[in-house]
């Protein structure tokens, strides 16, 4: 039984929810200058290369077919993206 197709909609369902909190809207209304661009640019490089940790965990108690949804997703990050004609990660981005 796959259970995926609900949890992509719950997923997005909480996602959306997140994005209408009253700090995420603040967030996302504060003019970006370059200062601000440079901190998210910083924190997004760090969260970005470091929650590829998290995925493992995840995928440890998850079913078999969202476990292939986590790999496929990471394939495309990490190895290659045919819409890209690269990965979305590269060695310089990590290192």
């Amino acid at each position: 039984m796959s259970y995926w197709r609900q949890v992509a909609k719950q997923l997005d369902e909480m996602v959306n929810q997140w994005y209408e909190t009253p700090e995420i809207r603040r967030i996302l209304t504060v003019q970006l200058t370059p200062a601000r661009l440079g901190l998210r640019h910083l924190h997004m490089t760090f969260f970005g290369n470091n929650r590829r940790d998290c995925w493992a965990a995840v995928s440890c108690k998850a079913p078999l077919d969202v476990k292939h949804a986590i790999l496929e997703h990471e394939k495309a990050e990490l190895i290659y993206d045919p819409r890209t004609g690269k990965a979305h990660v590269t060695e310089e981005d990590l290192g």
